[in-house]
C-alpha cells in the first residue's frame, strides 16, 4: 500500500510540478492494490477478522452464532463458485481467438501486459 501511495505521490509531482507525466503509474498502482485485495481477503477470513454486522452477531447465542457462521460459509462458497465459473468463461474468451488458438488479449498501454481475464464478450 505504501509503495502504491509513494509512486502515486511521485507521479503527481512529476505531472504538475515538472509537466512530465508518466504512463505506467496508474496501471502499476491498480495491479498493486489488486494484489492487496487478493491476499487481504483470505487473510482476514483466516483470522476471523473480516467485517460483519456485530449488532446481530453479538446478540445471538452460541448455537445461533454457529448457524450464522455456517450460513456465511455457504454463501461464501456459492459466491466463490459463481465467480470461478464466470472467470473461466471470461478467461477462455480473452485467451483464445475465434479459431480456438491461444492468443492473449493485451492492455494496449505502454506496459502492455496480457489481460487474460478481460473478455470482449
Amino acid at each position: 500500500m505504501l509503495v502504491a501511495m509513494g509512486i502515486s505521490v511521485v507521479e503527481v509531482f512529476m505531472r504538475y510540478g515538472f509537466n512530465n507525466p508518466t504512463s505506467w503509474v496508474h496501471e502499476t498502482v491498480v495491479f498493486l492494490i489488486a494484489i492487496i485485495f487478493v491476499l487481504g481477503g483470505p487473510a482476514a477470513m483466516a483470522r476471523n477478522s473480516h467485517i460483519r454486522v456485530k449488532v446481530l452477531y453479538d446478540s445471538a447465542g452460541p448455537k445461533l452464532k454457529c448457524w450464522m457462521d455456517r450460513f456465511n460459509d455457504l454463501l461464501t462458497l456459492i459466491f466463490c463458485l459463481a465467480m470461478s465459473y464466470a472467470a473461466f468463461h471470461m478467461f477462455w474468451g480473452a485467451s483464445h481467438n475465434p479459431l480456438g488458438e491461444w492468443s492473449l488479449e493485451r492492455s494496449g498501454t505502454s506496459w502492455n501486459p496480457p489481460f487474460p481475464p478481460w473478455s470482449r464478450a
